[in-house]
């Protein structure tokens, strides 16, 4: 599968041309219909460094790769920023930047709070150092209830008026 650079070739484009390229990307990225979920996951694991480099495609549907700098585990030179809410800041209008916020709120409420206990639970087995599993549960419940309110703030477009 191949990431999305590769895929619309931007590295071959003049420079001049590659505003449009970028748009063209932006909007196939956006378009995906997994797209709000990733966006509202990136938030909840707090990555800062997505770039189109960590999408693998597949045919229509695209997937997250590399996350180094999530879970605060981020160079400090990482402002608090989420890529994804970026790019539909960017490129989309009004309405479709609203579009994009209500499926990346709707997702947060299909995110399990039991999911950091499985990830302890699955960590505590592996050769990591003693009470890492336990810290990462115990940031990432922290963060859990805050993530559609992050995506209200981070998104433009209105408020979705959704009960937060």
């Amino acid at each position: 599968m191949p990431d999305l650079s590769r895929r619309f070739k931007i590295e071959n484009i003049p420079p001049a041309a590659q505003q449009a390229a970028f748009a063209t990307v932006a909007t196939w990225i956006t378009s995906r219909r997994q797209f709000p979920t990733m966006l509202a996951w990136d938030e909840w694991i707090n990555n800062r460094d997505r770039g189109i480099q960590n999408l693998l495609i597949d045919g229509e549907d695209c997937a997250l790769v590399d996350h180094q700098q999530a879970f605060d585990c981020h160079d400090e030179d990482y402002t608090d920023v989420n890529k994804l809410a970026q790019l539909v800041n960017a490129t989309l209008s009004p309405a479709a930047q609203m579009q994009i916020k209500r499926g990346a709120v709707r997702a947060t409420m299909t995110f399990s709070a039991d999911w950091p206990r499985m990830v302890q639970d699955a960590l505590a087995t592996l050769p990591i150092k003693p009470g890492k599993p336990a810290a990462l549960r115990q940031w990432s419940q922290s963060r859990h209830p805050e993530i559609a309110q992050r995506i209200e703030n981070r998104i433009s477009g209105g408020q979705t008026n959704l009960a937060l």
